[in-house]
């Protein structure tokens, strides 16, 4: 009974999200409200506020969906890779998720964090998508492939720099470019630079 109901919930919370996704990409995120957002969604106005407590929420709980990517076979997959390429796949679902899935409304996101900031944020090197790209420079640094002379962490950590600011630029451009062709020309190349391809 219990599971059922959390599945029915983790299903209320999706269609939620991909309401507001596409709300967001028919006109301004200001102007969608939640009535608009549970008339697409196919849910209650109570379903919402039992789910979400704002808007703002509902924005945070969309950008988190990143993590619903990080599947066990996709793991498995990164885990089967050489450490460049499997940081390369993990940056490249990340890179696609916000360019496909999220688009400007990661805008929002961003606004909702810097306006609300707090405790009760999860901080985003703590998230599944960054444990793992830790996971994946510590397997270099292990396997004597880390060219940087940070260690995996703080590596980590610059890696989430440049994907944020690629993403920043992508927007206050209004995503007028392609985020992946942009991410191929910019930071694709700098990981060559971190990590080894092993190849002597």
């Amino acid at each position: 009974m219990a599971r059922a109901q959390y599945q029915r919930s983790q299903e209320t919370q999706r269609k939620l999200i991909d309401a507001v996704i596409q709300l967001a990409r028919e006109k301004n995120y200001e102007a969608v409200t939640v009535k608009e957002i549970c008339a697409v969604a196919g849910v209650s106005t109570g379903s919402f506020y039992h789910q979400f407590g704002s808007k703002d929420d509902l924005v945070l709980a969309t950008y988190q969906k990143v993590d619903w990517l990080l599947t066990e076979s996709f793991l498995q997959s990164c885990r089967d890779l050489p450490p460049v390429q499997a940081l390369d796949r993990l940056l490249r679902r990340y890179v696609s998720f916000v360019r496909d899935d999220v688009g400007l409304v990661l805008a929002q996101y961003y606004r909702v964090r810097l306006n609300h900031f707090g405790p009760a944020f999860q901080h985003d090197a703590d998230r599944p998508y960054f444990r793992e790209m830790r996971r994946i420079l510590r397997e270099a640094a292990d396997q004597g492939l880390l060219l940087s002379p940070l260690d995996p962490v703080p590596l980590a950590e610059l890696l989430i720099c440049l994907i944020r600011g690629l993403f920043v630029d992508w927007l206050i451009q209004s995503g007028r470019y392609d985020l992946m062709e942009r991410y191929e020309a910019q930071i694709l190349p700098l990981l060559g630079t971190m990590v080894s391809n092993g190849v002597q």
